[in-house]
């Protein structure tokens, strides 16, 4: 069913699971062959190529060889939109040493391929990679290290979704989780185990015990196919509630839409614009905040020479200050090793823990395809987090469909920190890494067009987001705890990371001001 929530000026629509319980759809234990040993949809498997029945984790279990591949008819045997996918897999090869995708579980979408529901081993990384996709919204997708994962041991793989969440398991443990993940749309006729549709991309392992439920499991669920016996399921359960607890309550997660209310009216420059009164006692931090009148980069508070990342290539020539504006581009040049783009950023040369954080911009001339963002980060050696005050062009991005123009995106990353625990990984260690879209906002304007004022308050007890100086959401911050970097970037986005392009480039952020102001509640 769906839940309505209504905020000043916001409509929040979340899909809540149904009671129901999950009931056992399909299940393939392939000790009286390749067929089903149960299905509410057709039984008869689908083979061509080199598909074998082998020792199993119980019995007997299938593996697919080279352009083979196994499929089962999905009519009455999966439903896209609440599910559960479980199986025990057994790889022949350590997992780090795959250079390409490997394919446990797969279905596309009627006419594409990427409205999917997907488990499979990442390329060049010993990862697990659970997705679903819509054709007009990205896929959602979890994570999770798998490079312990060594030849001829059984691992059980279970990944359950419905529109509240998303969560993959290993073992009978979650190691990812996803909050209002976007479902799949029309699929194709039959799923895939252990190859894609057309043969090729194997797993390199033997599969056994493939079921499929009409909804997601609890995890005491998944424990117990996992070979868990009472009480280990039920410490499990309690650890991925907690783990659940840690990373996703407190917290407004909606993707909203709808006019904002009226911004409040700019009375004073020193003050943040939410709060103009300086209700909060707020003080200027110079050190981060920049109105850009000088004719040059001020160096002592910014550096725009820092490492590019991948496809972000960032150089000190992309950015100039002009007429009071910093002025931010993407150029479209052919640079080798599949890199088509340089632009420009500027990073603080100091780092700042809680404040108020404000910018004042216009977006990228070209959107979607360049991502500009207001952010902070850090990376030390016990703690890594991410705060992404806004980005633009970022989220529903794929080959299919290119992000709307009007989407607002407000991110939060967690990669490492001392509280939490995870014990398949080093201490503080997060499996894959935790990122959370704490707002996608569908603003009733085109950022491009015109200037907007970006905020966020951060404390030691939460974190806000704010629009034209009104607040459209607040977590509890349980972790982000470090100084970070305050950072301005533009980066390549989809459709160009794939299919790069000179169209429309070269493309022009703007950028009136960056304001940093710190108060009782805020300082260090």
């Amino acid at each position: 069913m769906q839940s309505r929530l209504l905020l000043p000026g916001l409509t929040l629509w979340a899909t809540l699971a149904a009671a129901e319980p999950a009931a056992l759809l399909f299940h393939a234990n392939f000790d009286g062959g390749l067929d089903a040993s149960m299905a509410k949809g057709a039984a008869k498997a689908m083979v061509s190529g080199r598909v074998a029945l082998v020792e199993g984790h119980a019995g007997k279990g299938v593996s697919i060889e080279a352009k083979g591949f196994l499929s089962y008819v999905a009519a009455g045997n999966l439903l896209p939109g609440r599910g559960s996918v479980c199986f025990w897999f057994k790889p022949l090869a350590p997992v780090q040493s795959r250079a390409g995708w490997d394919r446990l579980f797969d279905i596309h979408g009627a006419t594409d391929k990427e409205n999917c529901i997907r488990i499979h081993f990442m390329k060049g990384a010993p990862k697990l990679y659970a997705a679903l996709a819509s054709r007009v919204r990205a896929s959602l997708t979890s994570f999770a290290d798998v490079s312990d994962w060594s030849a001829g041991r059984w691992r059980h793989v279970a990944f359950t979704w419905d529109g509240a969440s998303a969560r993959l398991y290993l073992d009978g443990g979650l190691v990812a989780h996803t909050v209002d993940p976007v479902l799949p749309e029309a699929l194709e006729s039959a799923f895939y185990l252990g190859s894609r549709k057309e043969g090729g991309e194997e797993s390199r392992g033997v599969f056994d015990e493939l079921r499929v439920y009409s909804g997601p499991l609890a995890g005491r669920e998944v424990a117990a196919l996992a070979g868990l016996d009472a009480a280990e399921a039920s410490r499990v359960e309690l650890l991925n509630e907690a783990k659940l607890r840690y990373l996703d309550t407190p917290l407004v997660t909606f993707r909203i839409s709808g006019p904002l209310p009226p911004p409040p009216s700019r009375v004073s420059e020193r003050f943040p614009l939410s709060d103009q009164e300086n209700r909060g006692g707020w003080a200027l931090v110079d050190a981060f905040s920049d109105e850009f009148t000088g004719a040059r980069m001020d160096a002592s508070k910014w550096s725009n020479t820092i490492d590019s990342w991948g496809q972000w290539e960032w150089r000190a020539e992309n950015t100039w200050h002009e007429n009071g504006f910093l002025k931010v581009r993407m150029l479209y040049t052919n640079l080798g090793n599949g890199r088509y783009y340089t632009s420009g950023t500027y990073r603080s040369l100091g780092t700042i823990r809680y404040g108020y954080f404000e910018c004042r911009m216009k977006g990228s001339t070209v959107n979607p395809g360049t991502c500009p963002a207001f952010w902070l980060f850090c990376n030390d050696a016990d703690r890594w987090t991410e705060i992404d005050w806004l980005e633009l062009g970022q989220q529903y991005s794929n080959k299919a469909y290119q992000s709307p123009a009007n989407v607002l995106d407000y991110t939060l990353h967690l990669f490492k920190h001392p509280r939490f625990h995870n014990p398949s990984q080093a201490k503080g260690q997060v499996p894959g890494h935790y990122q959370h879209s704490l707002l996608g906002y569908e603003a009733p304007f085109n950022p491009s067009e015109g200037f907007h004022v970006y905020g966020g308050l951060w404390t030691p007890t939460e974190i806000s987001i704010f629009l034209d100086g009104v607040k459209l959401v607040t977590r509890t911050n349980d972790y982000w705890d470090q100084p970070l970097w305050l950072i301005l970037s533009m980066g390549v986005r989809n459709p160009y990371l794939k299919q790069p392009s000179g169209e429309g480039f070269p493309a022009l952020w703007e950028i009136d001001y960056v304001r940093t102001w710190k108060n009782a509640a805020t300082r260090n």
